[in-house]
C-alpha cells in the first residue's frame, strides 16, 4: 500500500517539531476535544462521556503544568528558586489527582441516581464523540512516542507521563464507545439498554480513581513531603553507608534520602571521619550512593557533610 505524498509531507512536518511544541498543540487539542465531548455528553445525556470530558480538562491542565516545568528546566535554577520547580509540578499533579478523585466520586453518585431513574441516551452522538477522542488521543500519543527531537532525560519522563495519560483517555473513550454501541443496538431492536451508561460510568470512575492515585497523588506526595522513594530501602541504604564509613573507623551522624523530581534523588548525609580521611571517604560514599541510585533508575544529587572525629 503506497502512502500518498501529502501524508508523507505532514508526517515529516510533525516529525520536525520538538516534543515541547507537540505538547503545546496537544494541550490545546485536549481543551477543544474536552469541550466538544462535554457538549455532546450534555445533549446526549451520557454520564460516561461527561466523566471522560472532565478528565481530559484535568489532563490539559497537567500538560500545561508540565510545559511550564520543561521551559523552566531549560533555564536552570534561579537565585529565588534555587531548588528548581519540581515541587511546583508535584503540587499541580497532587491537586489534579484530588480533583479527579472528586470527579470519580461524583460520577459514582450520579451513576447510582441514574440506575434508580434511567435516562434515555443518544447512543449515536456518544459514538461519534468517542471516535473523535480515540483519533485525537491516538494521533498525539503516536507522535509523542515515536517522533520529535530527543530531549534530556527528565523531559523524556514528562513526555512519557503525558503519553500514558493519552493512552488512558483512549481506553476511556473505547469504553464509552462500547457502551454507546450497546445502547444504540438496543434502541434499534426496540429494547432499553440505558442502564449500560451508569454501569460504564462506574467502570470509568474506578479507572480514574486508580490511575490518579498511582500516577499523580502517590508520586507527588513523595516529592512534596520529601519522602524516601518506595523503590529504595532506607534501612538497607543506612546499613550500607555505615559499612562504608566504618571501614575507616568513622561514624554516620545522619542520613536523608528524598525524591526531588520524577527521576532525581537528593541525598544529604553527615559523617564524622578521622582527620586526613576526608577525600578518600568522600569518594567511597559518592560511589556507594551513585551505585545505589543508578540501580533504581535515579540520578543523584549528593550533599555530603564531613566533620573531624574527636579522638
Amino acid at each position: 500500500m503506497k502512502i500518498k505524498p501529502w501524508v508523507k509531507k505532514i508526517d515529516l512536518k510533525i516529525n520536525s517539531w520538538s516534543k515541547l511544541k507537540l505538547m503545546k498543540i496537544a494541550a490545546l487539542a485536549m481543551l477543544i476535544l474536552a469541550s466538544f465531548e462535554l457538549f455532546v455528553a450534555t445533549i446526549a445525556h451520557s454520564l460516561a462521556l461527561r466523566g471522560i470530558a472532565l478528565h481530559m480538562y484535568a489532563d490539559a491542565a497537567l500538560i500545561a503544568a508540565n510545559i511550564v516545568v520543561m521551559i523552566r528546566a531549560n533555564k536552570g535554577r534561579t537565585n529565588r528558586y534555587n531548588d528548581g520547580f519540581d515541587k511546583l509540578k508535584a503540587l499541580c499533579a497532587a491537586l489534579n489527582g484530588l480533583t479527579l478523585w472528586g470527579i470519580a466520586l461524583w460520577m459514582v453518585v450520579e451513576a447510582v441516581e441514574r440506575w434508580r431513574e434511567p435516562q434515555s441516551i443518544e447512543g449515536g452522538w456518544v459514538m461519534v464523540a468517542s471516535i473523535c477522542g480515540l483519533l485525537v488521543n491516538g494521533f498525539f500519543a503516536f507522535y509523542l512516542n515515536h517522533h520529535g527531537e530527543d530531549e534530556e532525560e527528565h523531559h523524556e519522563l514528562i513526555v512519557k507521563a503525558v503519553f500514558l495519560d493519552m493512552i488512558f483517555d483512549m481506553l476511556g473513550d473505547l469504553c464509552s464507545f462500547a457502551g454507546a454501541a450497546i445502547i444504540a443496538i438496543g434502541q434499534a431492536t426496540g429494547q432499553s439498554w440505558s442502564l449500560v451508561d451508569p454501569a460504564i460510568s462506574i467502570l470509568i470512575a474506578g479507572m480514574i480513581f486508580y490511575h490518579s492515585g498511582q500516577e499523580l497523588i502517590r508520586p507527588s506526595w513523595t516529592i512534596l513531603l520529601d519522602k524516601c522513594p518506595q523503590s529504595i530501602d532506607y534501612a538497607q541504604a543506612l546499613q550500607g553507608l555505615e559499612l562504608v564509613v566504618d571501614g575507616l573507623q568513622g561514624q554516620v551522624k545522619g542520613l536523608k534520602i528524598m525524591q526531588r523530581g520524577d527521576h532525581n534523588i537528593y541525598v544529604r548525609c553527615e559523617v564524622f571521619l578521622p582527620f586526613g580521611e576526608f577525600n578518600t571517604e568522600s569518594k567511597k560514599i559518592d560511589q556507594f550512593f551513585n551505585r545505589l541510585t543508578k540501580e533504581k533508575g535515579f540520578s543523584l544529587e549528593l550533599d555530603l557533610i564531613s566533620r573531624a572525629l574527636k579522638m
